[in-house]
């Protein structure tokens, strides 16, 4: 055997150094989960008020769909209206007026039929619906927008405002 200071069999296994472990984190890796997690909880918080705010859609969206009656739809979009809404913007409004508003804040176009019985509808004696009619209730209920972009609300229209056991929509 050769002993020489060149010889291969004085080589040794090179050593490596010990993993790093995961645990305890970094201060940087702290930061960024707490950070994760802060916008996490305001997301689903954010998601929770949109859902909770729109629950007088949801219950409007369901009697729409039950209706039987042109003057049932008619109470359902006047109250889905004052739910959102203003009071003072909303109640005195019927007829031509009350379409045309239903329009603008509906970002659709209002088929003609539709804005003909809606704005007789409490006046004939047909109380049977089409379902243009439905379907356009439907349609305003789920998009509609004030002209700002988010439905206002004043303190007469949330004070005076029935439970929802009380509301028929």
């Amino acid at each position: 055997m050769n002993t020489g200071a060149d010889s291969l069999d004085r080589l040794r296994d090179i050593v490596e150094p010990a993993r790093v472990s995961w645990w305890p984190l970094a201060p940087g890796w702290w930061v960024s989960l707490g950070l994760v997690t802060i916008v996490a909880t305001l997301l689903a918080f954010r998601a929770w008020r949109r859902w909770k705010g729109n629950a007088y859609r949801r219950a409007a969206l369901r009697r729409v769909r039950s209706a039987t009656s042109l003057p049932e739809i008619m109470e359902i979009l006047k109250r889905t209206a004052l739910a959102a809404f203003p009071r003072s913007e909303v109640a005195s409004l019927a007829g031509t007026g009350w379409c045309r508003w239903l329009e603008e804040t509906g970002g659709k176009k209002m088929p003609a039929a539709v804005a003909r019985s809606l704005a007789h509808g409490a006046f004939q004696n047909e109380s049977s619906i089409s379902g243009e009619v439905q379907s356009f209730a439907s349609y305003w209920i789920r998009h509609h927008h004030s002209a700002a972009g988010k439905p206002k609300q004043d303190r007469s229209a949330t004070e005076n405002r029935p439970t929802e056991d009380q509301q028929p929509c």
